[in-house]
Order: C-alpha cells, then structure tokens, then sequence
C-alpha cells in the first residue's frame, strides 16, 4: 500500500508587539471552517463537506512568542476564516 497526505497544516507564527510583551494566555480561534469532507480512494480527490465550525487549535507560547498549528481539510477558502 502506498499512502499521500491530503489533509493541510496551518500554521502562524506570532510575536508581541504595540505593547503586547508577552503572549502567555494567548487563545486562538479560526472561524468559518469546513470540518468535514470526503477522500475517493481510488483517485484521491478530496472534496469538502459541508459542516462549517470554529477551530480552537493549542498555542505554543514562550514569553513573547508562540506557534500555532491546525490540521484543516485541504481545498478551502480561509479568507473568512
């Protein structure tokens, strides 16, 4: 068996700044996403689904900068998100 990843990773960076110094207790929330969708096994086409959810992904945080990452199904428009 031959395995390809499908899904996608987002991933944002974040530095303090304008008179944030620290990002502890940072939360995160990423709105508007599908969170679901389906995978044709035998092509490999992924096609979105149609629940829509808030994402709440965990924040790495050290002092005055952090890391946040989301596994999301691939395809979608994030510029509402």
């Amino acid at each position: 068996m031959t395995f390809k990843h499908k899904l996608s990773q987002l991933i944002l960076d974040v530095t303090a700044g304008d008179g944030v110094t620290t990002l502890e207790g940072m939360t995160v929330k990423i709105e508007n996403l599908k969170a679901d969708g389906s995978m044709d096994l035998k092509d490999g086409t992924v096609t979105l689904g149609s629940k829509v959810a808030t994402l709440n992904p965990a924040a790495e945080v050290e002092g005055a900068s952090g890391k946040v990452a989301a596994i999301l199904v691939p395809g979608q428009d994030l510029s509402n998100a």
